[in-house]
């Protein structure tokens, strides 16, 4: 039934009276007893359901008065009204009885009613339930999709909307096409699609490295939990780097910004000028407050301040240990390319210190203690060293200034005690010299140490035979002294013999006469 304007119905009407309005006849209904003060205006036939969708009554009679749409030629009760207050319309509102539906539109798939319980508002496949108790509850096809609670919203499903916005937590499967989600803590077993989220604390599900939990508009690239406090980063469906509470595993290569001393490229948190960068093709740099402090390439280490290397607490552990695991590399090198004032030393943390190599070639050390391994446990094909009497016969000694420093320092250059190598090769002892990667020859001094050291001890045995032989020759002279003396005293005698014998010849010859 199409109404196009209000119906004003007579005033006082009489039981049974009639009244037509664009084609619809309406029978007053007294239920006054004849006075007229209340009724109901009924449509009577003729009457077919589908040539109206809605009634509009003015206060035509009294407030008690109302008018109500009655059983409809099809036998339907698309709206009905009874005493019973099934719809009751009035001025102060319109009230429908339980379960009383309400239905909107022509193909009578949409209803508004009350349970008994809650206000409900349905459809074909979705339901609004309101409670006065529990909230308010979004259904599609009989199961809850969204629910308000005391604490927020719980979503079961997919979201899709603008910006979300809640003091409490939110837990849906899916928040989908959200530009700002603000939250207190979110929990997702699905998909979160947003441009930024804030929250304290979010909980996705796991994901793995094929579909991973959080991406970037490509399904297959982004962030999942590999295990529990182990997370994944996949690109293409493929883990790529994976983060425990132990180590960080990349499974390719990690390209970052060449970055600068003053903005390194990896950096650590709230340090932006302090971190790793490339000064260089094939190099690496360390900065430290906007400052290079270290550099790393093919040939060189190179430190721009002091390097400190602490040893760790543990017994028997190195503050630094440098290994040399190919046998292209020459060793260590150490360079000091200032002045020859400038050192390499060793100390114990002092202002003393007790070991120094200085840039001029010098080695100094505190107590002029030096030493080798030397346990015979170590050691085979032990035999007594020849006589070293003859090489170190040969050794020249020179005085010299090295070329370099006569160039850097003039007439200041130091004067220097040694040997040259070429002497030492041409006197047949050319095993003491080699030759380094730069053509330079070099001397195994502490082996010519040695080799004097033996010729020392052959010369001390020699010294002590000489010193045996002067020693013997001391007892012979004293024995020559004793024959002597002997010899005197023989003579005495011889003497004193023959003065008796002439005493005696001249007594005889004496007597003859």
């Amino acid at each position: 039934m199409s109404v196009d304007s209000p119906i004003d119905f007579p005033s006082s009407p009489l039981n049974g009276q009639t009244y037509d309005f664009q084609g619809v006849r309406y029978t007053w209904k007294d239920t006054s007893g004849g006075s007229g003060a209340d009724g109901f205006w009924q449509v009577v036939a003729p009457y077919t359901y589908g040539s109206a969708s809605e009634i509009e009554v003015n206060e035509g009679v009294s407030a008690t008065k109302f008018i109500t749409p009655y059983a409809l030629a099809n036998s339907e009760y698309k709206l009905n009204a009874t005493r019973n207050n099934e719809l009751d319309i009035r001025t102060a509102g319109t009230r429908y009885n339980d379960n009383i539906k309400a239905f909107f539109g022509t193909g009578n798939d949409s209803s508004v009613f009350h349970t008994g319980s809650a206000m409900k508002i349905d459809s074909t496949v979705g339901s609004i339930d309101i409670n006065s108790t529990q909230g308010i509850r979004l259904l599609h096809n009989s199961a809850s999709k969204l629910e308000t609670l005391s604490t927020g919203i719980s979503v079961n499903g997919d979201v899709g909307c603008i910006t979300v916005t809640a003091t409490g937590n939110i837990e849906a499967d899916t928040l989908a096409a959200v530009e700002n989600i603000t939250t207190k803590n979110m929990t997702s077993s699905g998909t979160i699609d947003a441009y930024v989220i804030s929250c304290d604390k979010l909980n996705m599900a796991a994901g793995n490295a094929a579909f991973p939990t959080i991406t970037f508009g490509d399904v297959n690239t982004g962030f999942y939990q590999v295990s529990p406090d182990v997370l994944g980063i996949s690109t293409g469906g493929n883990n790529r780097l994976t983060i425990s509470d132990s180590e960080i595993t990349a499974n390719n290569t990690l390209n970052f910004l060449t970055g600068s001393e003053a903005a390194p490229a990896i950096t650590f948190y709230s340090d932006a000028n302090s971190g790793f960068y490339a000064p260089s093709q094939d190099s690496i740099g360390i900065s430290v407050n906007g400052n290079g402090a270290l550099k790393v390439d093919q040939v060189d280490v190179t430190s721009y301040k002091p390097l400190y290397v602490f040893t760790s607490s543990s017994s028997g552990s190195y503050a630094t240990r440098i290994i040399n695991n190919t046998s292209l590399a020459d060793g260590i090198s150490v360079q000091v390319r200032n002045n020859r004032y400038n050192f390499v030393g060793i100390d114990d943390g002092g202002t003393d210190v007790s070991f120094r190599v200085h840039s001029n070639g010098d080695v100094q050390n505190a107590n002029n203690s030096y030493g080798t391994i030397s346990d015979r446990r170590i050691k085979q094909d032990i035999s007594t060293a020849k006589s070293q009497w003859q090489d170190i016969k040969k050794v020249q000694l020179h005085n010299y200034r090295i070329t370099k420093q006569v160039d850097k320092d003039g007439e200041d250059a130091v004067r220097h005690l040694g040997v040259m190598a070429q002497d030492l090769q041409e006197a047949g002892m050319g095993g003491l010299v080699q030759e380094d990667n730069e053509g330079t020859l070099t001397v195994k001094t502490s082996v010519l140490y040695m080799k004097a050291l033996g010729a020392l001890v052959e010369a001390m045995g020699r010294i002590e035979s000489l010193e045996e032989t002067v020693n013997n020759l001391g007892n012979l002279r004293e024995r020559v002294e004793e024959l002597e003396t002997t010899v005197l005293e023989q003579d005495m005698i011889i003497k004193t013999t023959y003065e008796e014998i002439d005493n005696l010849n001249k007594y005889v010859e004496e007597k003859i006469d």
